[in-house]
């Protein structure tokens, strides 16, 4: 109820009282500001296409000075007693390793190796994103990207978005091709073999690593212009795979917590010192990633083959003699797999339900039906892409029984696509189940809701019906 004049008389009476008490005060400023605005970092003094490929190149001296260096560590543990070589030899194949690190292949004493070390490319690709994205920030800086294109003399410049992802794609591309060009004339003067498609996998990584920087730099959304639809699809992808990696690191863990004393006993059989314990370690985390993934196949049931026809799956392993690396004192021992190995199968089940619920939860409402189709594909997208991981983390480390070293492909796709495709699918049925019996609760409260009409609003309506009729 609107308040009585009186009662409108006397409040402001007091909001003038109130008023009568304020008092303002003019000072004088002080003779130096107290609050420094922030500017941001200094912008550097070339163009953002020089900065951009001279992170590249800045990149790639960093990954040759690790790798060298690591290789040095190594040629001074070696015995006195054994002909190590001047040190211009280590630095030498130092350099070749470091080709081989980012990808190319490596023949070195006879011996041909193809396994891409993961470890070391996921390190250089975290680099070069990194300076990708101080070069960035520090030549184009963070500018507001929203609004239209300008127009001037009639013509319509291309917006500041535009304008960004062109500027964020040419910076990416720059940085790429500043990192490529010293590796690829070090392996052509070096005579390193001829690339394969593993080798492209690696440099796409890298130039996904600069486009992720570039655009993190700049504020450019990559996702932006997809539809909706595809939105929630890289994110269930990208869960598979976090699961899929998780389970095969605690295969990898169990494993060498299990046979602990065989791994113990053959880093002591290496004598390699603390400089050279210092490179096998860092040489076996350079392959922690492949190690992952094969620990991962492992788990879905598939396995992964040591070369000349060994395998090792929950169910069953056959290996024959194993090179003296510390880590590979994980592998089981021969013979058949125990019933608590196939615990690990419920791996793969857990990935396809993480990628139903991802996809569903941030998808649009829909039919069960359509949310088991979702989940589903979903699921067999997941495990695709983890056979692709599987390919590209394979190779060879030598003849023999070091060739063929990898996942089981044919076994891996059949019970990854199957695995998580079947759980997908029953995952997305439950979550859109789930969904429309929570969805019908607040529609009933609605109906109920509006059942309860407003009396006055309904008398108001009357009278104007009324009024309308008469008229």
């Amino acid at each position: 109820m609107a308040p009585s004049l009186s009662q409108r008389v006397r409040l402001r009476r007091a909001s003038s009282s109130r008023a009568d008490d304020l008092t303002l005060r003019a000072t004088e400023p002080d003779a130096e500001p107290t609050v420094l605005l922030d500017r941001g970092p200094a912008p550097l003094p070339v163009g953002w296409p020089l900065a951009a490929a001279l992170a590249g190149v800045l990149v790639a001296g960093v990954g040759w000075v690790i790798v060298v260096g690591l290789t040095v560590l190594g040629w001074l543990a070696v015995d006195a007693d054994t002909a190590a070589g001047p040190l211009s030899g280590a630095i030498l194949v130092g350099t070749k390793v470091w080709v081989y690190a980012n990808g190319a292949g490596l023949s070195l004493a006879g011996l041909r190796l193809t396994l891409v070390p993961w470890g070391a490319v996921a390190l250089f690709a975290f680099v070069l994103a990194r300076c990708t994205s101080f070069a960035a920030a520090r030549t184009v800086g963070r500018e507001p990207a929203e609004g239209a294109g300008e127009a001037t003399g009639g013509e319509a410049r291309p917006g500041p978005v535009e304008s960004r992802r062109r500027t964020a794609l040419g910076i990416a591309v720059l940085a790429t091709f500043g990192y490529l060009g010293p590796l690829i004339v070090v392996a052509l003067l070096l005579g390193s073999p001829a690339p394969n498609l593993r080798t492209l996998a690696t440099l796409a990584v890298l130039a996904a690593a600069a486009l992720w920087g570039s655009c993190r730099a700049l504020g450019v959304e990559v996702t932006s212009s997809w539809p909706a639809w595809l939105l929630p699809v890289p994110t269930a992808v990208l869960g598979t795979q976090l699961v899929l990696l998780a389970a095969g690191a605690a295969v990898v863990v169990t494993g060498l917590l299990t046979h602990l004393d065989r791994v113990t006993s053959l880093n002591h059989a290496l004598g390699a010192g603390v400089t050279g314990g210092i490179a096998l370690l860092v040489g076996q985390l350079a392959f922690a990633p492949n190690a992952m993934v094969w620990g991962g196949a492992y788990a879905l049931g598939a396995g992964f083959g040591l070369g000349d026809g060994s395998v090792v799956a929950p169910s069953a392993t056959q290996v024959g003699l194993l090179p003296g690396v510390p880590i590979l004192g994980a592998v089981p021992v021969s013979g058949a797999g125990g019933a608590e190995q196939l615990l690990w199968l419920g791996s793969g089940v857990l990935a396809g339900l993480v990628a139903a619920w991802l996809v569903v939860r941030r998808g649009p409402a829909a039919r069960f039906d359509e949310t088991a189709l979702v989940g589903g594909l979903s699921g067999v997208i997941g495990g695709l892409v983890f056979v692709v991981l599987a390919w590209a983390s394979s190779g060879d480390l030598g003849v023999l029984r070091l060739a063929g070293l990898g996942p089981r492909l044919p076994e891996l796709t059949v019970m990854a696509v199957s695995t998580l495709g079947l759980s997908g699918m029953i995952g997305g049925l439950v979550l859109g189940l789930l969904r429309r019996t929570g969805a019908d609760e607040p529609v009933a409260e609605d109906a109920d809701r509006d059942g309860d009409d407003d009396p006055e609003a309904t008398v108001q309506l009357d009278r104007q019906e009324a009024m309308s009729g008469s008229r």
